[in-house]
């Protein structure tokens, strides 16, 4: 590989990197618009030539393209900076999906199914075995006071007006 290929190998890590300067942007479209492109690097030519074909803004307010339609003076290249706010924009959609994610995890996790409450006596108790003994006594008076109060009775009792 010759020593120009070798640059363009390294400028063009550079610029996936963001770090080239505008001029140099310009001699990667160039070098990739033409024929004598290496193997190692052919796999970015058509992204370069796609690059090269876009208008940018000039120093001067005007639209100028890079590579193909220029004249004699070089536009400057608008690129880097998108570049650099594409990455913040997937860093920040990235970080809210992990929190998103995050979140649902934990308040998701947090809420079991199996969970034993009861309020005895006015204390929240979580205690399964000291619940079904609760219930099962709680269970048991009922079952005494129906014998002792039978559903007539009951009835007479409320229906009965003195």
């Amino acid at each position: 590989m010759m020593m120009k290929d070798e640059d363009m190998k390294r400028l063009t890590e550079r610029f996936f990197e963001g770090e080239t300067t505008l001029e140099e942007e310009q001699m990667l479209y160039a070098y990739y618009n033409g024929k004598d492109v290496v193997p190692d690097l052919e796999e970015y030519a058509e992204l370069f030539r796609n690059f090269a074909a876009l208008p940018f803004s000039s120093e001067d307010g005007e639209m100028a393209h890079s590579v193909e339609m220029q004249t004699n003076k070089a536009a400057p290249v608008a690129l880097r900076p998108h570049i650099k706010r594409l990455r913040k924009i997937a860093i920040a959609a990235s970080i809210t999906l992990l929190v998103g994610f995050g979140a649902y995890y934990v308040l998701s996790s947090n809420s079991s199914d199996n969970e034993c409450v009861a309020y005895i006596y006015g204390k929240k108790c979580t205690d399964p075995d000291l619940v079904i003994m609760e219930m099962q006594r709680t269970l048991s008076d009922m079952n005494e006071m129906d014998e002792e109060n039978e559903m007539e009775s009951q009835l007479i009792d409320m229906f009965t007006t003195e």
